[in-house]
Parts: C-alpha cells; sequence; structure tokens
C-alpha cells in the first residue's frame, strides 16, 4: 500500500519551528494565553525572549481564507501582541523574514532545553 503524503498545518508548523529555532529564536508550541474577555486562545508558534512574548503566529494549511475579519483574528489582535499567519510552505521564508525584522531589537542566544520524555 502507498501512502500519498499530504499537507498539514503540523508539518508547516514543524518546519517553521526548525527554521527559527535554528536562527536563535526561542519558539513554543501551542502555548496558552488568557484573553482580557477571561477566554483561553492558544498560538501555533510564540516567540519569546525569557517570559517576554515577542511575537505569535498562526499556521494554516493553505490560503484560501481572509483572515481580518475572523474571530480567530480578533482573538490575536486582543493579546496586543504582533501576530502573523503562515498559510503555506511557500510563505516560509516570508514569515520567517516577517519575524527576524519584528524582532530584531532583542538579542537572541542559543537554546538549550532539556529532553522530557514520558513512558
Amino acid at each position: 500500500m502507498k501512502l500519498k503524503p499530504k499537507l498539514t498545518e503540523a508539518k508547516i508548523q514543524c518546519e517553521l519551528y526548525r527554521q527559527l529555532t535554528n536562527l536563535g529564536y526561542d519558539v513554543w508550541p501551542e502555548l496558552s494565553y488568557q484573553l482580557p474577555t477571561g477566554r483561553i486562545m492558544r498560538a501555533d508558534l510564540t516567540v519569546m525572549q525569557g517570559d517576554d512574548v515577542l511575537m505569535l503566529i498562526e499556521v494554516k494549511r493553505n490560503n484560501k481564507h481572509p483572515f481580518k475579519h475572523t474571530k480567530q483574528f480578533a482573538k490575536y489582535e486582543a493579546t496586543n501582541h504582533p501576530f502573523t499567519y503562515c498559510r503555506t510552505m511557500g510563505e516560509l521564508a516570508q514569515t520567517v523574514s516577517y519575524v527576524e525584522q519584528v524582532c530584531s531589537g532583542h538579542q537572541r542566544e542559543p537554546i538549550e532545553r532539556p529532553i522530557e520524555r514520558t513512558i
């Protein structure tokens, strides 16, 4: 049986995570935020420096949807942090460049994280 690989949001998210961490950014997947309304939202990727959030990234697997004027867009706006969308593998370089532009005034250092395994 042959499997036909399908591009998923997870694949795009993993590749974006890899590229940003290779550049020295501290990137955390699936961090949750409490909005001023008390509701919780989860960002696909969060670029951090220490305890400070520098930027949020939402990953989509296609660019069919206009994202302004959606509930999700409003949630990202409510965090008061810069954010962007990465909608295709073709947008990876553009997204990385935008992250570098937004985070340009912040010091990047190699991040060492312990590997946690649960059995």
